[in-house]
């Protein structure tokens, strides 16, 4: 039998040390279950409120998300969002989990509404050729957008244009689904007394009208967004309006309020259609397309009014005037976040959501 030399035995016993120690100290911070770890920007915030700070502990945010393309991140859930905060005596931001950080997404009743402003091209080639089809058409739009949201989210206005001045309202802003279809229903062939169309006439006085929705709600002290969904079955051949004009004031509305176009047949003017839905633009190739079309739109603006949200959770910090918050979204492998600080003076338990 073998003995072992002391020295041997001494020098085996130093590098298991040796080893043992540096596994420790190359641990690196899990970014879920330790340390927060910065995740890519596929996720974008925009903060519209807050953090509010509410006695004994809870925090509230108001946000919007958007992929990096600048389409809606919609829907998402409570298991959705991360909590990190980082308190006086942490090194870095520490996941919060759900039994020590209450957290719900609230209804936005109360300071959030969204409205829909639907114009709709009733010159002659339309009222002649397919009114019944685009009054379908509407109708679905009108009840896909109602049966999905809230009444604050669900107000919808209806508006119309041939080759005339004006812009004619059919109906003002309302969420009153019924009121909305009898308008539709009562729309006959003669209606229209100008067989043109105005269409760049009918796009400078929809931006007006629809930032004035924004204001109205902002003087209630009520956050809102909006859409404009506007359709046509060809060019301006009014002439009343310059085409820059038109553009131009498309270019230079409110941000909050999104612009679609529906586009139908081969007449139309796509490089147009695209400008002034600058945020979507729907072309339709045949009438039998359109019905699902509209309800295609529909769906988007959907995704835009639920694509807002209000982000409350109780913080299990208890004291400290500059605490780092940090808010992660993930959602199909996509991942974006926010950062801000709060101030947990007097905080402690008893926090409701």
């Amino acid at each position: 039998m073998k003995t072992i030399h002391p020295l041997m035995l001494l020098a085996a016993c130093a590098l298991f040390l040796l080893q043992t120690s540096c596994k420790k100290e190359s641990h690196a911070p899990d970014p879920i279950n330790d340390c927060w770890q910065q995740s890519g920007n596929q996720i974008k915030f925009t903060v519209l409120n807050g953090p509010e700070v509410n006695l004994p502990s809870k925090i509230s945010i108001f946000f919007k998300l958007d992929d990096k393309d600048g389409k809606p991140v919609a829907n998402l859930t409570e298991s959705d969002f991360h909590i990190f905060e980082q308190g006086l005596n942490d090194a870095c931001p520490l996941l919060a989990s759900q039994s020590e950080a209450q957290r719900r997404i609230s209804e936005r009743e109360q300071i959030f509404s969204y409205a829909t402003l639907l114009v709709l091209d009733l010159s002659g080639s339309v009222v002649e050729d397919y009114l019944q089809d685009l009054k379908s058409s509407a109708k679905r739009f009108i009840r896909t957008i109602s049966d999905e949201r809230p009444d604050s989210e669900a107000r919808i206005g209806i508006w119309w244009f041939d080759g005339g001045t004006d812009l004619h309202q059919l109906e003002g802003i309302t969420s009153d689904t019924s009121k909305l279809i009898a308008r539709i229903n009562g729309i006959t062939k003669d209606i229209s007394t100008d067989n043109s169309t105005n269409l760049y006439g009918a796009v400078t006085q929809i931006v007006p009208i629809a930032d004035a929705v924004l204001t109205t709600e902002k003087q209630r002290d009520v956050i809102s967004g909006a859409s404009v969904v506007l359709f046509t079955d060809g060019r301006d051949r009014a002439n009343r309006v310059s085409r820059e004009t038109a553009l131009q004031a498309v270019s230079e509305a409110d941000p909050a309020i999104n612009y679609f176009t529906i586009g139908l047949g081969g007449e139309i003017n796509t490089e147009d259609l695209r400008r002034i839905g600058r945020d979507g633009f729907f072309p339709t190739g045949n009438i039998g397309q359109l019905e699902s079309t509209f309800q295609a739109v529909a769906q988007t603006v959907n995704d835009e009014a639920n694509s807002y949200y209000f982000f409350e959770y109780c913080s299990p910090i208890r004291n400290g005037a500059n605490n780092r918050l940090i808010l992660e979204a993930v959602h199909n492998g996509r991942r974006g976040f926010l950062e801000a600080s709060f101030d947990a003076t007097g905080f402690s338990g008893g926090c409701g959501l």
